[in-house]
């Protein structure tokens, strides 16, 4: 049966789409490998008016955050967002940097019991924080709470968050095995880093020590994210992409 789905799934590429669009260079290489087409890039717009404004001063009063670094991680508690890995990062970090520093996660899913548990296992209770899910304007205060964005997730196309952060202004820590890593890591807007505890602790305690480095990648990026993944731009390319089609 799966033998039968995959050429009726062939058969639909070829003959039944008439353009194929990805997020990023990776998933290209995939359609390609796959069906061997040539499809487009064009990278999602972010809202960079909205996330550029945010009350990050009302979160840090909320949970005590005043004089402490703050690391964040949002989405969903799956195995792809790869939570287990910020805990143990954070956890080797914490061992390294004894100055103020907390883990804040913003979400909710299957695998939260789980991570909770292994931040009591470290011993990290009253480091983390676990804020549930929170609304989309409540998400724009906690980016601009957070001092750095973990994004150690596996498997992605793309990967937005990096990019709604620095229009917050905020630097980002990304995983090599998505596709916003392929912009982050060329045009130097952030950090890149294998998604595994050491590697990223590591990379966590750079940046620390670093701030006038992260400051300089910071504006950058959000200068990056204002002239190239606007939504007016998205919708431009999408809508010629459109009128390319039709005229066929």
């Amino acid at each position: 049966v799966e033998f039968f789905y995959e050429i009726v799934d062939c058969i639909i590429a070829h003959w039944g789409i008439t353009k194929i669009v990805t997020l990023s260079q990776r998933t290209k290489n995939e359609v390609k490998a796959l069906y061997h087409r040539e499809p487009e890039i064009c990278r999602v717009g972010v809202d960079f008016s909205f996330f550029a404004k945010g009350d990050g001063d009302s979160i840090r009063r909320q949970y005590n955050l005043e004089d402490t670094f703050v690391f964040l991680q949002t989405g969903h508690f799956n195995y792809e967002k790869n939570h287990k890995c910020s805990v143990e990062a954070f956890s080797f970090f914490k061992k390294r940097i004894r100055q103020k520093t907390k883990l804040l996660f913003v979400g909710d899913g299957p695998l939260r019991k789980e991570i909770e548990t292994l931040v009591n296992k470290l011993d990290l209770n009253r480091e983390v924080i676990f804020a549930g899910r929170v609304d989309e304007e409540s998400l724009r205060d906690y980016y601009h709470a957070c001092d750095c964005l973990l994004f150690p997730a596996f498997n992605q196309s793309w990967g937005l968050t990096p990019f709604e952060i620095m229009a917050a202004g905020k630097i980002s820590i990304v995983s090599d095995d998505c596709g916003a890593s392929e912009v982050i890591g060329v045009q130097r807007i952030g950090f890149v880093a294998s998604p595994t505890h050491k590697n990223f602790a590591e990379m966590m305690e750079y940046i620390y020590n670093h701030p006038e480095e992260c400051q300089e990648r910071t504006i950058r990026g959000k200068k990056h994210v204002q002239e190239h993944l606007s939504y007016e731009r998205y919708s431009k390319k999408m809508m010629g992409i459109f009128e390319h089609i039709l005229q066929r």
